[in-house]
């Protein structure tokens, strides 16, 4: 698995430079200033979701409260609340009332791709798309460009690994997940988009819950954007450090009996890839 996760993080941090058009490459350009997305899910996971999406999606939030069945065996219910501004991210249980706050990584990559020349950010843009592309296709996957109309938005269309994505246009904003592999079958659509206005509280964590500020992976997730995008003017593919060498060791002692899994992406892993391709610029 230590394989795959290793490429959602490269994209991650790549993949935005050719989703997103503007002024630096992290700039949404949404067919709406604000909006709430309900999605419905159903398959081996069965819930609700709702996305708020506020200033052209420079901040959003995710609420999901979902249950699945894996292997005959339910998981318990749970509840959670993602919180997306241009500085921070906030992940919040809420069965559990906790709540943590990290750096948003887009914080980092945009002041590395800030210290750049022009002419470095245009290079490393053509090589972002160039490794971007190289990878789905190394996966066995496609994108068609608006190839679908959901709740009457255009949609671009990734499929790879037995798993189908569809995005609004050049957008990294999810209509449609679809994933049939590893005994998995699940479904997360939009049923209904409303575009007015959004309530502020939606961007916050709710009153009483205790927020932590995690700090560990600032430094780590520093050099991984400084590293990223040097490789990217250099012309060099990507790679990343997952963790700090102690705990990079650790990780390989734990991943020994796994080996044999290195191919068998998790379905959240697979939702990342594909949200990340999705938009993708032709």
């Amino acid at each position: 698995m230590r394989r795959i996760a290793v490429l959602c993080l490269i994209l991650s941090l790549v993949l935005p430079a050719v989703l997103l058009a503007g002024p630096h490459p992290w700039e949404r350009k949404l067919p709406f200033k604000q909006a709430t997305i309900h999605y419905s899910i159903s398959g081996s996971e069965t819930g609700s979701q709702t996305l708020y999406i506020k200033d052209q999606g420079r901040y959003t939030s995710q609420y999901k409260k979902s249950a699945t069945r894996m292997f005959g065996m339910n998981q318990p219910e749970q509840e959670t609340l993602e919180i997306k501004t241009p500085e921070w991210v906030y992940s919040v249980d809420l069965k559990a009332r906790t709540a943590s706050q990290s750096v948003n990584p887009e914080v980092y990559m945009i002041e590395e791709f800030g210290r750049l020349s022009a002419a470095e950010q245009k290079k490393a843009l053509a090589n972002a798309e160039k490794f971007g592309c190289s990878t789905l296709n190394s996966l066995g996957g496609e994108v068609q460009r608006k190839a679908a109309t959901l709740l009457g938005y255009p949609c671009d269309v990734v499929r790879v690994m037995g798993t189908e994505n569809y995005s609004i246009a050049d957008s990294d904003v999810t209509l449609k997940t679809v994933v049939s592999m590893m005994g998995m079958n699940s479904r997360i659509e939009a049923t209904r988009i409303d575009t007015g206005s959004v309530p502020e509280d939606k961007f916050r964590v709710p009153a009483g819950i205790p927020v932590t500020r995690t700090t560990e992976g600032d430094a780590l997730m520093r050099d991984n954007a400084r590293m990223v995008v040097q490789m990217l003017v250099s012309g060099q593919q990507p790679t990343v450090q997952l963790m700090a060498p102690a705990a990079a060791a650790q990780a390989m002692d734990n991943d020994a009996d796994d080996a044999g899994d290195d191919d068998m992406p998790s379905a959240e892993e697979m939702q990342a890839i594909l949200k990340m391709f999705g938009g993708q610029q032709k």
